[in-house]
């Protein structure tokens, strides 16, 4: 619960900014999936999964947790597109519905590819509201995309007569470029802000974190625009062993069973052959699926 009221309030930018958009266009923070995807039947057959704003997707885990498994189940319906898990940036290829899986420290959070998350970074103690003074924005890989940040002072109207700034994000991701561009009145932003970008399901070095799929890259002050080169690539998942060894470490099975579907899933070059292992083992539904979560896009 901590963790995630403490997400929450580094989400305070884009969640303010989606409020904005809802004061001007009259969109809600929370939509439900048929609202963007009127057509598609099955965006009717997720009542509990709603869009977080422009950029996000969440499937909220209303089930009982699995006791031997430790991770609760959830059905995802993801459309066209690549979609990236907004904490670890595994990628999952769209225009499906998935059974993903998660731990009672997560939730079913997904980024479209080109998302942009501009959020505050956490500080111990501090509970405040301001326009923060360091920025991280989250970016994810795999299409272009823009977004503007809006920002005004948050305690009067002076909004209305043109007391607020914009900056603009637009990731180009042919050419690997990410754009920033700051407008409107710079009195209601910090004197000094940091700017701090964290590419998330991408392959990287430098300040890269495995476990994320992220690389950090300290921008610095930005007067009006700027234009970062992005040196990165969408991930490969080449994570998938990492993965599928955490989960069956925690799991409540044989070790002799452990052993055997870890040695089938690194031992098999084709993902095909691995699924009819896999099959034929005739396992726990659960345990099969989330499997399939894990090694599969």
């Amino acid at each position: 619960m901590k963790s995630f009221l403490r997400l929450r309030h580094q989400l305070i930018p884009y969640i303010y900014t989606m409020n904005w958009r809802n004061h001007a266009g009259a969109l809600p923070l929370v939509l439900p999936m048929y609202y963007e995807h009127p057509d598609e039947d099955v965006a009717y057959e997720v009542p509990n999964e709603y869009y977080f704003g422009s950029e996000l997707i969440v499937s909220p885990i209303v089930e009982p947790m699995n006791r031997q498994l430790h991770v609760a189940a959830t059905n995802v319906w993801l459309p066209k597109g690549d979609w990236f898990d907004f904490f670890t940036g595994h990628r999952y290829s769209g225009d499906k519905s998935v059974r993903v899986f998660r731990g009672l420290e997560d939730q079913a959070v997904f980024a479209k590819a080109g998302a942009i998350i501009p959020m505050a970074p956490h500080h111990s103690g501090r509970n405040d509201t301001d326009n923060p003074a360091d920025l991280e924005v989250l970016v994810f890989p795999g299409a272009s995309n823009t977004f503007t940040l809006y920002e005004d002072n948050g305690t009067d109207r002076d909004y209305e007569t043109g007391a607020y700034a914009e900056t603009t994000f637009t990731l180009d991701w042919t050419e690997r470029k990410l754009h920033i561009q700051v407008t409107g009145d710079r009195s209601v932003l910090p004197d000094e802000r940091n700017v701090t970008l964290l590419l998330r399901g991408v392959t990287g070095s430098g300040e890269y974190k495995r476990e994320t799929q992220t690389l950090r890259l300290e921008l610095g002050t930005i007067d009006e625009e700027l234009t970062v080169e992005l040196p990165v690539d969408v991930t490969a998942n080449d994570h998938r062993l990492d993965r599928l060894y955490r989960f069956l470490d925690r799991a409540e099975i044989s070790y002799d069973l452990k052993d055997r579907l870890y040695r089938s899933a690194a031992a098999k070059t084709r993902l095909e052959a691995w699924l009819f292992d896999l099959h034929a083992l005739e396992l726990d539904r659960d345990l099969q699926d989330a499997m399939m979560e894990l090694m599969l896009d």
